[in-house]
């Protein structure tokens, strides 16, 4: 019976890098969807404050 040769430790290296690259990655692509979900909900703030002093200006009497 033959025993499979053992794993070099240069790989487990390797495989902890690319792991590493791998995890920063996921928090990095995290924080871009927060950050674009974040700057959606201003944009959408603004927005209705200004449909708001529109609907304000239309409802005030002209005079």
């Amino acid at each position: 019976m033959t025993q499979n040769p053992q794993f070099p430790t240069a790989f487990f290296g390797a495989m902890s890098v690319f792991f590493g690259l791998y995890f920063l990655t996921m928090i990095a692509f995290a924080i871009t969807v927060l950050v674009a979900l974040w700057r959606a909900m201003r944009a959408h703030e603004r927005l209705a404050a200004n449909l708001a002093n529109i609907a304000d200006a239309l409802r005030s009497p002209k005079g």
